[in-house]
């Protein structure tokens, strides 16, 4: 059974009604929208939906794949490079500890050879 125009505009406003409200709550909470645009939120959905269209060469479904492909690959690059910046971070650590120690030990034994203790 195929739906009708009419249908598948009151299925698009049930969503957007859906979503509109979902983000109205959840955005506060997190810190993703000011208060005064949480209403123009409904106003963001087509251009929202549009560009999933885009993305998808015309299909919805490719589009939504297409954008959750992408958010993975995007998420493995952050953990990567907080892994990486982790790392680099820890080196750059232990480089200034061990420098920091080699000039306690040198700068000891140069006072050493002033008093005249070490040759």
């Amino acid at each position: 059974m195929a739906l009708t125009k009419a249908d598948r505009e009151e299925i698009a406003e049930i969503i957007t009604t859906a979503v509109s409200s979902s983000m109205r709550e959840m955005a506060p909470a997190c810190g993703l929208l000011p208060k005064d645009t949480q209403d123009e939120i409904p106003k963001f959905m087509p251009h929202f939906m549009g560009m999933v269209k885009d993305i998808g060469h015309g299909d919805y479904a490719h589009g939504i794949e297409t954008l959750r492909v992408n958010l993975k690959t995007i998420s493995g690059i952050r953990t990567v490079s907080s892994q990486f910046m982790t790392r680099v971070v820890a080196v750059l650590a232990a480089g200034l500890t061990g420098a920091i120690i080699w000039c306690l030990i040198n700068g000891a034994h140069a006072w050493a050879k002033l008093k005249g203790w070490v040759e």
